[in-house]
């Protein structure tokens, strides 16, 4: 009675939750794209009018939202903090792979 379900059930249900995890985003992109006016207006998904108001007023202004410098110290600090954890994750990999422990290698 090992009765298993079949490999494309499992496929649906993962492609559903992923579209559920994914959809606030898909929103939020939909969201970015409508004009100043109709951005409370729920009785359409998608805009009418298609526009990149937001994104230019985002980066036109650099002295009053320097969103470039904040994007580029995000991308050296994730860049430098990767550095680190790969060359900590290496070190403790090597001390582990030469341990000898005395409840035996199972346990590793």
């Amino acid at each position: 009675m090992n009765r298993r379900p079949h490999p494309w059930i499992l496929e649906v249900v993962v492609g559903l939750c992923a579209g559920l995890y994914l959809l606030p985003l898909l929103f939020l992109g939909l969201v970015s794209l409508k004009p100043k006016a109709e951005i409370l207006l729920f009785d359409h998904i998608l805009p009418l009018r298609w526009t990149m108001e937001h994104y230019h007023r985002l980066f036109s202004n650099a002295e009053v939202i320097p969103i470039g410098s904040w994007l580029g110290n995000s991308f050296l600090i994730s860049l430098f903090t990767t550095m680190l954890v790969v060359a900590a994750s290496s070190l403790a990999a090597y001390a582990i792979s030469r341990l000898q422990p005395h409840w035996g290698r199972w346990f590793l």
